[in-house]
């Protein structure tokens, strides 16, 4: 599978040659989900997730803003587990790069944050 490639800053991803300026999900098989509204903004809940987790990856790449400002409680990272769903929360720009590495190999999608 050819890995997109994508360029970030503060606010901006361009991903597959569109930009997108709110906050996305990339699902397994591509298709980008935006705007993506969490329901308290910064604290990242199972509830906010409900759409990517429809798609059974097998590894979510959370992306928490380009200061790591949004919120991953070890609580949810537990329940994605119990789901069987290896979560990994970082920096948005750590979480691309991770993203484009790990979906290489396996069923992933990615929850990112673009600002703070």
């Amino acid at each position: 599978m050819a890995v997109p490639k994508y360029k970030y800053s503060f606010g901006s991803l361009e991903w597959r040659h569109e930009t997108y300026r709110k906050d996305l999900m990339i699902l397994p098989d591509g298709e980008v989900i935006s705007p993506w509204r969490r329901e308290h903004g910064h604290r990242l809940s199972l509830d906010d997730l409900t759409e990517v987790l429809a798609a059974n990856p097998r590894v979510l790449v959370i992306g928490t803003g380009a200061l790591g400002v949004m919120e991953v409680s070890d609580d949810l990272l537990s329940a994605l587990a119990e789901r069987g769903v290896d979560a990994e929360a970082m920096p948005t720009e750590q979480a691309l790069k991770r993203f484009q590495r790990v979906r290489k190999e396996k069923k992933a999608a990615a929850a990112l944050h673009l600002t703070c």
